[in-house]
Formats: C-alpha cells, structure tokens, sequence
C-alpha cells in the first residue's frame, strides 16, 4: 500500500472527536474537491506492507484508529489491513469520499462518508447506493456560505449525549437529493480557517 503518513494526533470528526486517535493516511485521490484540505496525499508516499502498517500503528498505546487519505478506498489491501487492526482490538475508523463502493468493508469498520455538496466540483460522484444500512456510519457535508465555510457532521446511531438539529430536508436541500430511508441528526462545528 502507498502510505503519506502515520501519525497520533486527536480526532477532529464525527461523534470520537476529541478522542487520541493513530491516523493511516494513505496516497491517492480521485476526486479534486474544491475545498480539499490534503492535496499533499494526490502522490508520493511510502510503499509499505500490510505487516509495516500493523508495526507502525501498534507503535502507537492507542486504541482508536482512523484509515484516511486522499481516498483509502483506492488501496485495494485497505479491506485486509481493516479487518487486522479490528482484530487487534482497535476501534477503527474510515473516512471516506462517498463516491466509492464501501460494502466491502469488515462490518466492525466504522464509515465517516463525505457527501459532497455542489461548491466541491464533485457532486455528480456521489454513490448513493453504498450507503450503509449498519448504524455506526457519519455522513458529513461541507457547505459553502458565500465567503465562510462550516462543517456539518450529519450522523446516524450517534452516541448518547450527540446534539442533534438537522433534517432529511436540509440534506435534501444541500444534496439535491437524499438517500431513502437514512435517519439524520446533527453537530455542528466551525470550519478550519
């Protein structure tokens, strides 16, 4: 697999922020997302094995993982090196563009997908039909307002004590269309500046 990064930091997103987190940022992307904050991850990185990637995250006394990129789903070993880090006991998280197929992901894997709104360039890539029906999933928008940005975190099976203040009509609104059947609510934060 092609690696840019493996780091311990705190998680930013959906309902584990605040929590330490190891984060495999992988090297690759398809889309070119207007607003894409990691355009260093489009090339490059480090060849590395399944076994190195295992090595350099139990480096790390944390037990929440996130499998991040550019696109993690671009790596075909990322399904393998997801069920090995569930089986090592992680909690793992992915993040993902949700414009790829993510059935194919162990079902401990917890799924953060980006709905990408219309202000990305990449709206039309959007693949409805992988959205999970397994509750541990985030959906996130990032929604353009003239000159400031704010990042929506749209969850479904949050845990207890999320805040909660969207609809299936904003989502509506701000995707053009939503997905049947997909319970929303919502945090919000405010955008990086």
């Amino acid at each position: 697999m092609r690696i840019t990064e493996i780091y311990q930091s705190i998680q930013g997103e959906s309902s584990y922020a605040g929590l330490p987190c190891v984060f495999v940022r992988t090297t690759g992307c398809d889309l070119r997302c207007s607003w894409c904050d990691s355009e260093f991850t489009f090339s490059g990185g480090t060849q590395m094995t399944l076994d190195q990637i295992t090595g350099e995250v139990e480096k790390y006394d944390c037990k929440l993982v996130e499998l991040t990129g550019g696109e993690p789903l671009l790596q075909p070993e990322i399904y393998e090196l997801a069920t090995r880090l569930a089986n090592a006991g992680h909690t793992l998280l992915i993040e993902t563009g949700g414009h790829r197929d993510i059935s194919k992901l162990d079902p401990r894997v917890i799924r953060i997908m980006d709905l990408k709104c219309p202000a990305s360039g990449e709206c039309e890539k959007n693949l409805f039909s992988s959205w999970p029906s397994n509750p541990s999933r985030t959906v996130r928008f990032l929604i353009s307002t003239g000159p400031s940005l704010r990042t929506v975190m749209v969850c479904a099976g949050r845990r207890e004590g999320a805040s909660t203040s969207a609809t299936n009509a904003t989502a509506t609104l701000t995707c053009k269309r939503a997905p049947p059947g997909i319970p929303t609510t919502a945090a919000a934060s405010p955008a990086p500046r």
